[in-house]
């Protein structure tokens, strides 16, 4: 899914399937399937290309609190691919 990169978040609505957005230390993403993440940019490698998408290194893990995965996958130049 090709991503859309939200300017002007501040964290306080959530975002819509495909999106992200970059708040301070913080990268806020909603995976193609609808479910909401929050990367600390002090622990994923982020990086900012000069077409203004990001990649995050390493992949994005989204699981319930029991361990039942939610989502798995890469954001890669702003297009999210499923593991």
């Amino acid at each position: 899914m090709i991503g859309t990169r939200v300017y002007g978040y501040n964290g306080s609505v959530l975002l819509n399937p495909g999106e992200y957005a970059l708040y301070n230390n913080y990268v806020f993403l909603c995976t193609p399937n609808g479910n909401h993440s929050t990367i600390d940019r002090n622990i994923w490698n982020v990086i900012e290309h000069e077409d203004y998408t990001i990649s995050i290194i390493p992949s994005i893990r989204i699981s319930t609190l029991d361990g039942i995965e939610l989502w798995h996958g890469f954001l890669e130049s702003g297009n999210f691919r499923e593991c």
